[in-house]
């Protein structure tokens, strides 16, 4: 990833200034140039990403993610440790093996308990017979 720690330092310096850069209320025509720069970098990676998988129908996978999501058969878990854990600060201080550790703990007891929760497993085939 970063050979440096200065490497480091200076990814989540200029990480910070695109995060404000698009959180501005009031962006000057910099931020704006910002903000066009990214959308035009996003539609490019996008492109690549379709001329890779160019089977995959991503607009249509979109839409059955969400009809998952909104017929209650997939959730959404959002990992509460990726709230306090920095990986870049921990890269810096040294602790990024001990910050993935404890990712890995929590995405391990997130699986264990959905797999040992008899409402989850239950697929349904479009007749609606298990």
């Amino acid at each position: 990833m970063f050979s440096t720690p200065e490497e480091v330092r200076i990814a989540l310096i200029q990480n910070r200034l695109a995060r404000l850069s698009l959180e501005s209320n009031n962006p000057t025509p910099k931020d704006i140039e910002f903000q066009r720069e990214l959308r035009e970098m996003n539609a490019h990676q996008y492109e690549e990403f379709k001329k890779q998988w160019p089977t995959l129908d991503v607009e249509n996978a979109q839409k059955e993610f969400e009809s998952a999501v909104k017929a209650g058969l997939l959730e959404i878990h959002r990992f509460e440790i990726m709230g306090a854990e920095n990986i870049g600060a921990s890269q810096l201080a040294g602790t990024f093996q001990q910050s993935m550790e404890k990712i890995a703990d929590e995405f391990a007891g997130v699986i264990m308990h959905t797999v040992s929760d008899s409402r989850t497993g239950r697929v349904l085939t479009r007749s609606g017979h298990r």
